[in-house]
Parts: C-alpha cells; structure tokens; sequence
C-alpha cells in the first residue's frame, strides 16, 4: 500500500470517528435508562367533540428512567383548529418540578374546537433550555350539526358518576427485586363535585406483593387488593392515588386490576398489564 492509500484510508477512518463523536454528542441523554427518560400520554374525552364547544383532555408526563428528572416545565401548543379556553395565548407553560423513577405527573387541560375535521396540539417537556420529550397528539371534531344527530340521550348525562374517568401509569415490564408503581389517576370532567368515590386496586397472582400505598389506604382479600375513599373530588381535578409492588418472581404477564364504585355502582374498570423478567426469587417477609 503506497503512501497516498494509506492517507486517503486514515482521512477516511478520522471522518468516521468525528460523525459518530458528533452523534453521541447530540443524542438524547434521556434515550439511556440509567438516566431519566420521559414519557407523554393523552387521554381524550370519550364523547364526541364538536365545533364551539370546550373540553377537558388529560396529559400525563411519566419518569421511565432509573434517576430523579430536574425540574420540568410542560408546554402545550396548539395547532390549527384548537385554542385554549384559559388563555388567549397558542401556547401555554406548566411547571411540574422533578419526577422520580416511575413517578407520573396528570395535567388537565381545556381547549376548544374551532373548526371540524382533523386538529392537533403539541406536547413538549422541558429541563432548563433542553427539549427531553415532544409528541404531537392529533384528533378529529365534528361539525355541530352532524354531532347532534348522534347525541347521547339526556338520562345517561345526568348520571353524576358518568363524569369520572380512570386513567392508569405503569411500567410495562419489570425485573425480579425490582420495585414497580402503579399510579392511578382519577379525574371528574363534569361541572359538579362528586363525594365518596371507592377505588379498588387488587392483583392475584403471587408474584407481586404491595409494600407501600398512598394514605387512607385499607387493604382487603389476603393484603392482595388496597382499597382507597376519595371524600371529595372538585370538578375539574384529579385524585392520584399510587400503589407499590415488589417483584417476588418472574412470569410472562401479570395483571393488575383498578376499578372506582360511585354510590355502590362500578363507573370505571381498567386493567394493566406487566412483563416480569429474571430468575431470582425474593424471599417474602411472612
């Protein structure tokens, strides 16, 4: 190999090295789970969302990483066809402070439809001045006219219960020895406050075992169901409720099981499925 080839080959090898330096330099630190990684999820109303009219959407922000975020700030933009109902601005800002492993934040925000057909917002989270997660949610409206034909009847709006929404955060898989946090989110979207809302969380499958709960809890069926009484629920809040497990031993999928009674009745159901991976067992307590 003469002179020239080996210089042409080590030029080529330096260009090699600088793009792959410059790579690692502009990646998203939050990609790699020893750090934190940031989440965005959006829960929309289930009724029809037409032309001129105001309503409430759920965001929620959740750590995925294996550390503490910094203090994050949410910002919510507005596409074409949607605005704010609390601000004349197309952007508004939500300081949510730091998330810790697994740690979910719900944000409920009113917008209204201008237009009918396809509209969209943009969700972006901020650490300082550096973007660590943005989605872009879009949904569909529909003209006034062509929604009242498929109104609902009246008796099943003026069921008080009918305006509580379930709302679930949990990782998807876990490993043995691993602690794993349910977060349950319950929100009324209705224009008056609810009293004396039950929620359930229960799991039965011995590979799980809840070690810590959030207060007022009571525990029910062998300590494998926590059961929690909201007193009250404003309109337009969301009550967040958070169960921790320990990972005892593996299987392919466990599910876990949240429902919420209102005046005895079952108003919300939801179920969340987990992966649990690893060989060692844990030794339990008793």
């Amino acid at each position: 190999m003469n002179r020239f080839t080996q210089y042409a080959c080590l030029m080529v090898l330096a260009c090699m090295l600088a793009v792959f330096i410059s790579t690692a330099a502009d990646a998203d630190p939050t990609v790699d789970d020893s750090s934190y990684r940031i989440e965005i999820e959006f829960s929309d109303p289930e009724n029809a969302i037409k032309v001129g009219e105001e309503f409430e959407t759920l965001i929620t922000i959740t750590n995925r990483g294996k550390e503490a975020s910094p203090e994050l700030n949410v910002i919510a933009v507005m596409g074409d066809g949607l605005t704010h109902t609390r601000s004349s601005l197309n952007a508004i800002c939500v300081k949510i402070g730091s998330l810790k492993p697994n740690d979910a934040q719900p944000i409920m925000i009113g917008l209204k439809a201008t237009k009918a057909g396809k509209c969209s917002y943009s969700i972006e989270v901020k650490a300082g001045k550096d973007s660590v997660a943005k989605k872009t949610h879009r949904l569909k409206t529909a003209a006034r006219d062509a929604a009242i034909t498929n109104e609902p009847a009246p008796v099943a709006k003026s069921k008080p219960g009918d305006a509580i929404r379930l709302y679930l955060n949990v990782q998807p898989k876990a490993s043995v020895g691993d602690e794993m946090c349910l977060t349950i989110e319950v929100a009324n979207f209705g224009e008056k406050k609810l009293k004396q809302i039950d929620v359930t969380a229960g799991h039965d499958t011995k590979e799980l075992k809840l070690v810590s709960l959030s207060e007022g809890y009571r525990l029910e069926k062998d300590g494998r169901q926590a059961g929690w009484t909201i007193d009250e629920l404003p309109t337009r809040k969301i009550q967040v409720l958070k169960a921790i497990y320990v990972v005892l031993s593996p299987v392919e999928e466990t599910k876990l099981k949240v429902r919420v009674f209102y005046k005895g009745e079952v108003v919300e159901s939801e179920k969340a499925k987990v992966r649990i991976i690893g060989e060692t067992q844990v030794d339990e307590d008793n």
